[in-house]
């Protein structure tokens, strides 16, 4: 008989479980796999993000399937990495709910659509998987419920904690600038991560800044600023990268002193005002006071400025801080000044038949011989015209002579040498070329140098040759120069030489060069925009920093031993020099050390040059005769009207860097703003003696935003 034997259950549920450890580690791998971690890939050097923002967030929720929605995250990564990040920014959330699974908050419609068997569609995990293959990283924005951004020390809501720790991220917290600081910038940082720069309103600024925190990373912007915003972010990279490859570059070899001292005025000076502006500077830490007087400073180095009264006589102020004590002595005395009776300065009156040679750089040719700013045209060295009338009368107290032409006109004695049995200039013809990069020059063979009047509309020049002849062929047209004539002036003053061009290619500039064999003429294209990455590609520039060698320019609020104008006007050409050239510009200089250059020798470079923009560098100064520590700002100036636009830009994009007062541009005849052969410009940055914008003006960090600022300037100048 067989026995009945009970088979033990042991193997059989040893069995399942088994089974179900095996799937339940399937399950863990799978959602490893599905949540990548993103820290490794936030460990890129100097990151450089984009924000996914809300309208991104948005243009996902508007999806209707999962495919859709991967191809979405490809196309934003694409996105980023064509407007140069290599990271991006999010922070979980949308206006209709959360991009990821999360108990605490609704999921919003791209987080609740199915993607598979039993699986819902994961946003973020996607996000960070497609990054990460890329190499670029991706890190979490700190935000509130309600999306706003928190600062460093709040407390993550516990759906951003979980997302932070499920996915490895680091959590990026945002200090916002500070609005009444003109150089600040939003600083995104996390622990254990590079700190970020944002300043989407200013290139420039947010270069700068990044440029002295050394191993920051920056914000190019957001999604949603795409593709409008793509230029200014191509700005940004174009300067950090110049940056990154130039390293650091002092710029001053001289700093302002916290030094207990007076630099304004000299020691035991005499002076014929009834009020004094007392400059120096101080320790900014401790409490300043002259004569038991509390100074108060403006700024953050201690420079100062106070407003006082001499009385007649002998005045001493002493300045007190921190137990030490300066002083100062000053004469106040009355004024005995009397004019002198004039004397002559040497001139004589023309003869009949004689002509007017301009022996200075450039002339002025005026229709009123006392009103300096009665410019009817300008003459260059080597102008020649015929005297018509010779008219005595007193300048600077000299007795001196104004020769008048046949156009009623005037040029000075001092500007000019006269000239015995000089012939009239006559020309056999004109010719024309057109050089690489479209600029056309007309030829005149010839003898002679005549002075010249010049009317340009949108559409034409008209030049017209005083005392001057021409005879012969004309050629009619050239390049851009769409039709060329030349026509008598006035019965006999002379000829006129019309050019005309389409509105679609209107000339930028002009001038006439005076050879051994005749005259040139000058007519220079317009240049043009390249691409995003070297927008000012193929555009040159001539940077002209104001003072030098024994010209010291102004002396600034801190005295003699710190940096003067003529350092700061060629600091601020160097970074606008480099500025430009990481744009594309070709950027030269009228100096590039502690050189003296006439003015005369600077409008020679210029005209020599014949460059696409021209900018005069300086800083500005006032009377030390009333309280200018709340005073200052930006101003700029031109003489042709080529040059208003060019002036506007410099003056807006300088006071947008800097918060300074923006004074505005004017018309006026500054000497190296006189040449018509493209945009010229003289522009005053900032007052060496307003103490608090000194200290701006000497400041490095400054110095790089201001040049950043002259570089969009030009960027901004350029048509179309």
């Amino acid at each position: 008989m067989k026995t009945r034997t009970r088979r033990s259950a042991l193997p059989a549920a040893l069995a399942c479980f088994l089974c179900l450890a095996a799937l339940a580690a399937l399950l863990i791998l799978g959602v490893s796999l599905l949540r990548p971690s993103s820290r490794n890939a936030l460990t890129l050097t100097r990151p450089t993000a984009l924000v996914l923002d809300d309208a991104w967030a948005d243009s996902l929720n508007s999806l209707s399937d999962a495919a859709a929605v991967r191809q979405a995250v490809t196309d934003a990564l694409d996105t980023a990495s064509a407007a140069g990040a290599d990271t991006v920014l999010f922070s979980g959330l949308s206006g209709q709910g959360a991009l990821f699974d999360t108990k605490e908050l609704t999921a919003a419609p791209a987080a609740a659509m199915p993607d598979g068997f039993f699986r819902k569609l994961d946003p973020v995990a996607e996000l960070i998987k497609q990054a990460a293959e890329r190499g670029m990283g991706a890190g979490l924005l700190a935000v509130d419920d309600t999306g706003a951004a928190l600062a460093p020390g709040s407390e993550l809501p516990a759906w951003a904690a979980d997302l932070a720790g499920t996915y490895d991220l680091l959590v990026y917290y945002l200090t916002p600038a500070d609005p009444e600081t003109p150089g600040a910038v939003d600083v995104y940082t996390a622990e254990g991560g590079t700190p970020l720069l944002r300043r989407d309103d200013s290139p420039s600024v947010l270069a700068a800044a990044r440029r002295q925190q050394t191993g920051a990373g920056l914000v190019l912007g957001s999604w949603g600023q795409l593709p409008e915003e793509k230029g200014r972010m191509a700005v940004t990279l174009a300067f950090c990268a110049g940056d990154d490859e130039s390293g650091n570059v002092t710029l001053l070899s001289s700093g302002v002193s916290g030094e207990l001292a007076f630099s304004y005025p000299d020691p035991d000076a005499v002076v014929y005002t009834d009020t004094v502006f007392l400059m120096g500077t101080s320790d900014p830490a401790e409490t300043l006071t002259v004569n038991g007087q509390e100074v108060t400073r403006y700024g953050t180095e201690g420079v100062w400025g106070l407003l006082v009264e001499p009385e007649l006589g002998e005045n001493t102020y002493t300045a007190s801080q921190g137990g030490q004590e300066v002083s100062l002595t000053i004469t106040r005395r009355k004024s005995s000044w009397t004019s002198a009776k004039p004397t002559s300065d040497g001139s004589r009156a023309a003869e009949e038949g004689e002509y007017v040679r301009i022996t200075e750089t450039l002339a002025s040719v005026l229709s009123d011989k006392a009103v300096n700013g009665s410019i009817q045209t300008t003459a260059y060295a080597g102008g020649m015209a015929r005297v018509a009338d010779s008219v005595r009368f007193v300048r600077s107290n000299k007795y001196t002579y104004a020769y008048q032409l046949d156009t009623g006109d005037y040029v000075l004695a001092k500007d000019c040498e006269l000239v015995e049995d000089a012939d009239a200039a006559a020309f056999t013809g004109l010719t024309a070329a057109q050089e690489d990069g479209g600029d056309v020059v007309l030829t005149l063979p010839g003898s002679g140098s005549p002075i010249w009047y010049a009317e340009q509309t949108e559409t034409g020049l008209t030049l017209r040759f005083l005392s001057a002849s021409l005879e012969g062929d004309v050629a009619g047209s050239c390049g851009f120069a769409k039709a060329v004539s030349v026509s008598d002036w006035d019965e006999g003053q002379g000829f006129a030489l019309t050019v005309e061009f389409d509105a679609a290619e209107p000339l930028w500039g002009y001038t006439v060069d005076y050879t051994a064999d005749g005259m040139r003429v000058y007519l220079q294209h317009a240049p043009a925009r390249e691409t995003d990455d070297a927008p000012l590609a193929g555009v040159k520039v001539l940077l002209d920093p104001g003072h030098g060698g024994d010209d010291n320019g102004a002396m600034g609020a801190a005295g003699m031993s710190a940096p003067l104008e003529k350092d700061l006007n060629l600091a601020l050409a160097q970074t606008a020099a480099a500025r430009l050239e990481q744009l594309g510009a070709t950027v030269t200089f009228t100096r590039q050390d502690d050189t003296a250059l006439s003015l005369g020798e600077r409008v020679e470079i210029l005209r020599q040059e014949k460059p696409d923009f021209f900018i005069a560098v300086h800083h500005n100064s006032a009377a030390l005769t009333s309280d200018l520590n709340q005073t200052g700002g930006t101003e700029a100036y031109y003489f042709f009207d080529s040059g208003a636009t060019l002036a506007e830009n410099l003056t807006a994009y300088m006071t947008g860097v800097t918060g300074r007062a923006l004074r505005g541009s004017f018309q006026d005849y500054y000497y190296v703003t006189r040449s018509a052969v493209c945009p010229a410009v003289l522009l005053e940055t900032g007052f060496m003696t307003v103490p608090a914008e000194y200290e701006t003006c000497a400041d490095e960090t400054t110095l790089w935003a201001e040049g950043g600022a002259i570089a969009q300037a030009v960027l901004a100048s350029m048509p179309g």
